[in-house]
């Protein structure tokens, strides 16, 4: 992960000042994982929307100048969101850790306590993660260069990030592959259903003193985009998906969340893919929709860029033995279009009527931008 600029800490009653910058990382956690790998200067990174915190740290030769921080042998340091349970932690390190074996675009995470950058044996066991106090867990990662591709990525670089994906499928297919009912569009048969029960009864409620001002403007679009859209939208993906949802489908280990923030350019070369959190065998065309459809070049020359991008990741791997090249197309395409229809979806229901509350609604507001720009 990419170091970026401090925007927000989170408040303690107790924090300790790494160099006049409030940090909660529990003293357990830092003996764990500071010690042996000599961190220092621990820095919150800017929030995310997962109830994760993650924090970069220096390692031996690493240094800060203000709030930015200059990588030379950085860290992540990462507490997981509080619902997330030990065994699902231990199964995406074992799963990613044995993939990284094969692919470089993966990070392995560290040993709790072991090597130092200098190799030294420090505590001699090989647990990959820790529990704080809190029952919260945490995990150490070394930093990658790089900042994810802009919104108006062009396409070479779109399909960088496609052969980067195929690479990490190919290793994570090492560890078996199946046809089976994909459990992901199951998911979205089954959401769509459930919105179009609960949306008609907010088309018409008030957002104004019932949400964050930081993003009323941008969920009243999302309300009129959708109570004008949905309709029309909601019958024809049933169906389309309906069809998918029934047939057995090609499937391993895939990342299910590679949005365009989760890989990293450096140079103009991807350096790493990032954010394992959502880790599940599923149909690798999951994968492939997340990452094309967060690009604007996806919505003004669709069939160009699917078309690019499908033989970018048929060159790179063996999925075309298993599954037609124009069924792989159009399965991205029903899955990128679905995605984003329901991602507006929720988060109108999860704010205009659970009045969910975020730490950051500065990320909520740049999520629901760039979902408004991909789909209005």
């Amino acid at each position: 992960m990419s170091p970026l600029p401090v925007q927000r800490l989170l408040n303690s009653k107790h924090p300790r000042q790494q160099k006049g910058v409030a940090v909660m990382i529990p003293s357990a956690i830092e003996q764990a994982f500071g010690r042996p790998y000599e961190l220092s200067d621990y820095r919150l990174l800017a929030g995310g929307l997962s109830g994760a915190r993650v924090y970069h740290a220096c390692g031996p030769g690493s240094s800060t100048q203000g709030s930015r921080v200059q990588q030379t042998d950085g860290y992540v340091l990462r507490c997981w969101p509080s619902q997330v349970t030990q065994r699902r932690v231990d199964h995406i390190h074992q799963v990613i850790g044995s993939a990284a074996e094969h692919c470089a675009f993966l990070l392995k995470p560290l040993p709790v306590g072991a090597a130092c950058s200098d190799h030294r044996s420090v505590f001699g066991h090989q647990l990959t993660s820790m529990r704080d106090d809190n029952g919260r867990i945490w995990e150490l990662n070394r930093c990658l260069p790089g900042r994810p591709l802009a919104l108006d990525a062009d396409v070479e670089q779109i399909c960088q990030g496609v052969s980067a994906l195929a690479d990490v499928h190919q290793s994570l297919r090492r560890q078996g592959n199946s046809q089976a009912f994909a459990e992901s569009i199951t998911e979205r048969t089954r959401r769509i259903a459930q919105l179009t029960t609960q949306l008609p009864s907010i088309w018409g409620l008030p957002l104004q003193g019932r949400i964050s001002p930081r993003v009323v403007d941008q969920l009243v679009r999302v309300q009129t985009l959708l109570r004008a859209k949905w309709g029309g939208f909601a019958g024809e993906m049933s169906i389309q998906l309906g069809k998918l949802a029934a047939r057995r489908l090609p499937v391993h280990f895939v990342l299910r969340d590679t949005r365009r923030q989760h890989a990293l350019f450096d140079q103009g070369k991807v350096s790493g893919i990032i954010d394992y959190d959502a880790l599940r065998v599923d149909f690798p065309a999951v994968d492939l929709a997340r990452w094309v459809s967060g690009f604007a070049l996806y919505q003004s020359q669709r069939q160009e860029i699917l078309k690019a991008v499908v033989a970018e990741y048929n060159e790179k791997t063996t999925f075309p033995s298993v599954y037609p090249v124009e069924e792989l197309t159009r399965a991205i395409e029903l899955i990128a279009e679905s995605s984003q229809m329901i991602s507006l979806a929720n988060w109108l229901v999860w704010l205009a009527a659970e009045r969910r509350q975020f730490e950051d609604w500065s990320a909520v507001s740049a999520r629901l931008n760039e979902l408004l720009s991909l789909v209005d």
